[in-house]
């Protein structure tokens, strides 16, 4: 009897006698002195960086085009390897909401069903790209969990992780190669570097970025010079520095990560089926004011925007909703002085 992997083929446990290999809950799973899971491993897979998505029900649904809108931005992390393994989550509903039976509870789970068929028969072909449904309510916490013990398990290399939600697509080109430099170059102070919404720096109270007990920027060099070939991306950024803002904010929004201390800080948070900002806020404001800090980092720009999954969507809608948020991208990105008063 064989499990296959449903991307490839390739035989992931070769007899019932080996079924510990299938005890791959969210849970924390134990782990070693160097940071690695005590299980078995495969160790030919050599990737440094891996790719987190996590989705579940949308309005749009089984639409795939906004969580597509997704994966492809990832293109604009520039100098990314072209293996770098995409985890995609696909959530299943909570027990609350089958409570009261509401009407269109099965269309829903209709939707969601298609939508997953849409999404394996989309990336089937493609090895890069795994797709993990869920049979429980696992919520943004357990999700990211799951997915984390896999990397660990069949990606053992991994030192980095990218984390998306499914409806945050970038739309600015991002030096991929120079955040990695910065963070080999800091270890012990840069854990997750977070990339602002496109209404971030117009929308929040100015003195809550950037701030940190006594914590400084740290500037680092660019790795990919031209990085803003292209027109679209609106005003050029052609100094060869760029900057990382210290910041006592914690968000699920968009975020690169030290792949060993994020899977511990999500499991510090025990109960996993929650999104881990809001118990993570807190223990960021408590570190701060120790003038402490867990390595917490704002990028320079706004650079992702939110279409929003909660609302149903046209595909044109959603391309409407993508140029308006690029705009404001630009509007916050042409003014250097704007970025100086706000960080």
């Amino acid at each position: 009897i064989f499990i296959l992997n449903s991307i490839n083929g390739q035989k992931l446990v070769k007899s019932l006698n080996q079924q510990f290999d299938l005890q791959m809950e969210y849970n924390s799973t134990p782990t070693s002195q160097n940071g690695n899971s005590n299980h078995p491993q495969n160790n030919t897979n050599t990737e440094e960086i891996a790719i987190i998505v996590t989705s579940s029900w949308m309005p749009s649904a089984p639409s795939t085009y906004i969580i597509d809108t997704v994966l492809n931005s990832t293109d604009r992390l520039v100098g990314l390897p072209p293996t770098t393994p995409i985890f995609v989550t696909i959530d299943f509903f909570s027990y609350k909401e089958f409570e009261k039976n509401p009407p269109d509870l099965l269309d829903r789970t209709k939707a969601l069903e298609e939508y997953q068929a849409n999404l394996f028969s989309t990336y089937l072909s493609n090895p890069r790209v795994y797709i993990i449904p869920a049979a429980k309510n696992l919520h943004i916490g357990g999700s990211i969990m799951k997915a984390l013990n896999l990397i660990d398990r069949h990606f053992p290399a991994v030192r980095y992780v990218y984390y998306l939600q499914h409806d945050f697509p970038f739309l600015m080109n991002v030096d991929h190669s120079a955040l990695v430099n910065v963070m080999d170059k800091y270890p012990d102070k840069i854990n997750h570097i977070r990339f602002p919404k496109c209404d971030y720096y117009m929308n929040h109270d100015p003195n809550s970025v950037g701030k940190c007990g006594n914590e400084k920027p740290i500037q680092y060099d660019r790795a990919i010079p031209n990085l803003d070939g292209d027109p679209a991306d609106g005003a050029k950024r052609e100094t060869s520095t760029l900057t990382l803002y210290p910041t006592h904010s914690y968000s699920d929004n968009n975020h690169l990560a030290r792949f060993h201390w994020y899977k511990k800080v999500i499991a510090s948070l025990g109960f996993l089926e929650r999104p881990p900002e809001f118990p993570l806020q807190g223990s960021a404001n408590e570190a701060c004011q120790r003038n402490e800090s867990l390595g917490l980092y704002l990028y320079h720009e706004s650079n992702i925007a939110h279409l929003d999954g909660r609302e149903a969507a046209t595909v044109e809608s959603v391309q409407e909703l993508a140029r308006f948020q690029k705009n404001l991208c630009q509007k916050a990105n042409a003014n250097s002085q704007y970025y100086k008063n706000k960080v």
